[in-house]
């Protein structure tokens, strides 16, 4: 990331082709990044790549031996090692490290089959001269981030949705249609966008672009995953471990690797695993602004068991001085996937790529290795006070319940929620910064959990398993939200039990305090807090922002001033006094509404950014 864009004609239209460099720099986001550029001046495909100058490092395009066929690729495979050496075998001579030039030869090798072999996040082009064929494929999950459009017999296709827009190929206007998903979902479901015409590319998808033609397949079944795997849960327990174990070194075994580590059991198991192979890695934890959190505390304590060096990353003063460019840059960077909330993605982020340029996380372990959290994050929508909408909006969307997700019967429901809810969101900015690497949607491990019996993931006991299996020291700490793994010995139970009680209640307080929905009831006791500081007791133990609080202290002056804004307030899918009233009632601590604040000024941002 950040990723490819390109433009591919029936024959090459120099008028066309010119708007490949102002594409490219729309992607180009930091100083540190390095861009490729195709254009050639005869070949009906012009293209750039955008990278972070940390992988696969060697100028692109690739060509193959005769110059025929050339790839543009961004992302990284798995296994790329024993690919190479299949490849020499095949008598291929392979001149790079590239993981891009290793596909291209796979492809000469054994035609558009050659993505059945294919492991890793990725997005990639390939223009065949001898065939006429161009080819668009990603990998098999859609994580990385990819988007198209089709204006007459051009086809566009790019990593951030705004390198489309400056294609100069038609006019895409705001899909106003999608507005309720956006503040029910903090998403855009089915692989639509916020605007008419570009689309998310499907994951698996190998398209053949030819002579004006575009043919548009998917290389893997989905469906497989409604199939039951036959095992015990003990036989499970162990087949996830040893896969987890199995491809842990092509995620952690590179040099410049950092391991993301929380007081959680998707990163510690992780940890486990890594600690148990002999790998060293150094980890660091992120923390908010109040004091080391119990993130902080357990990770540290997990990495003085492990050997492992750590170092903690705080929010400090500057995040919030900085906040508005902040803000502008996480919509920006995200095409407002990201909202106004996860600006200390960005921040953290950045402080991170200073430790190791790839960061190993845990995330999506919580959702491959059990369902809960995905199935509320995509069966219960957010709660949206329809009194900030104008008449005529709610007259042209109708009634929100026909925007509420109904999932498909086999599991590609949760490789589309994971897509929809969090990649390109979090992922957006995370990869805009440093290289992403997570185990948890591990196209193998993803495969046996999704055809696991939903009870087979209950209460985390994969992660508790992978953790004792491993490092069994790292089963005496608890989790940082008071849950912790039984052990054989009474005495090692109790001290245990004891840590989680004196975690949960704090957890659970700062939590229920500082939630984004709290009752309007509830709000009216944040003077008192503040005056008396009962809020120091429990601000910090686990969460790392406080969106809540901080929208009506450190940050208030941005806030109000937002929303206010007469550019806001005229915008025609507003009440524009309601909103005021919203305003004033919520920074006078008379009700709760910081998520219809939140999206409101995201989506205004997003109109200030890519509309206006």
């Amino acid at each position: 990331m950040p990723g490819l864009a390109a433009l591919i004609t029936a024959t090459y239209d120099r008028s066309i082709a010119r708007n490949i460099l102002e594409m490219t720099e729309s992607m180009c986001h930091e100083s540190f990044y390095k861009k490729d550029v195709f254009d050639d001046g005869l070949t009906p495909l012009v293209a750039s790549r955008v990278h972070l100058n940390v992988i696969n490092r060697h100028p692109q395009p690739i060509y193959n031996e005769d110059s025929t066929i050339l790839i543009m690729m961004d992302g990284e495979l798995r296994a790329g090692n024993r690919l190479r050496e299949k490849l020499r075998l095949a008598g291929h001579v392979i001149r790079t490290d590239s993981d891009a030039e290793l596909i291209l030869h796979l492809y000469e090798q054994e035609g558009e089959a050659f993505v059945n072999e294919l492991k890793g996040w990725f997005l990639a082009l390939i223009c065949d001269t001898k065939t006429g064929k161009n080819l668009i494929f990603n990998d098999r999950f859609g994580i990385y981030r990819a988007y198209y459009a089709q204006q007459n017999d051009t086809l566009i296709i790019a990593s951030e949705i705004k390198s489309i827009l400056r294609s100069r190929q038609g006019s895409f206007g705001p899909n106003k249609d999608k507005f309720p998903e956006y503040f029910l979902y903090d998403a855009v479901l089915h692989d639509e966008t916020l605007f008419k015409g570009i689309y998310r590319l499907p994951p698996a998808s190998v398209w053949t672009y030819k002579g004006g033609i575009l043919t548009k397949k998917q290389y893997f079944d989905f469906s497989a995953f409604s199939e039951q795997i036959s095992l015990t849960k003990a036989e499970f327990d162990e087949e996830a471990n040893r896969i987890f174990r199995k491809i842990m070194p092509a995620y952690a075994g590179d040099r410049g690797i950092g391991l993301s580590l929380t007081g959680g059991w998707d990163s510690r198991s992780a940890l486990a695993t890594i600690s148990a192979m002999g790998y060293s890695v150094p980890c660091h934890t992120w923390c908010g602004p109040y004091g080391d959190s119990f993130d902080v505390k357990f990770a540290r304590r997990a990495a003085q068991i492990t050997g492992q060096e750590h170092h903690v990353f705080y929010i400090h003063k500057d995040f919030f001085e900085n906040f508005a460019d902040y803000v502008h840059k996480t919509i920006y960077i995200s095409d407002a996937s990201a909202d106004v909330f996860k600006a200390h993605e960005l921040y953290f982020n950045r402080l991170t790529r200073n430790l190791t340029p790839i960061r190993l996380t845990g995330k999506h372990g919580s959702h491959t290795m059990s369902r809960s959290s995905l199935e509320r994050d995509l069966f219960r929508p957010y709660k949206v006070d329809r009194r900030i909408f104008s008449k005529e909006f709610i007259e042209d969307t109708g009634d929100f319940n026909d925007y509420v997700y109904i999932r498909s019967r086999d599991n590609k429901w949760i490789i589309d929620a994971i897509r929809w809810l969090w990649l390109h969101a979090y992922t957006a900015i995370e990869t805009s910064q440093l290289v992403v690497r997570c185990p948890f949607i591990d196209e193998e491990l993803a495969t046996l959990l999704l055809k696991a019996p939903t009870h087979y993931l209950d209460h985390r006991s994969v992660q508790k398993f992978i953790i004792k299996k491993n490092c069994p020291s790292l089963a005496d700490i608890p989790s940082d939200r008071g849950d912790y793994i039984r052990t054989d010995k009474v005495l090692k139970n109790i001290k245990l039990i004891a840590l989680s009680l004196v975690c949960r209640p704090f957890e659970r307080l700062e939590r229920a305090y500082l939630h984004p929905a709290v009752p309007h009831s509830f709000v009216r006791l944040d003077p008192l807090m503040r005056a008396t500081r009962l809020e120091r007791i429990f601000l910090g133990s686990g969460l790392l922002v406080g969106c809540r609080r901080w929208m009506k202290n450190e940050l208030k002056t941005y806030f109000e001033s937002m929303l206010v804004d007469e550019r806001t307030l005229s915008r025609p899918y507003l009440d524009s006094q309601f909103v005021k009233k919203m305003t004033v009632d919520h920074f006078n601590d008379k009700a709760n509404y910081t998520r219809e604040i939140g999206k409101i000024i995201t989506l205004e941002m997003w109109h200030r950014l890519f509309v206006d």
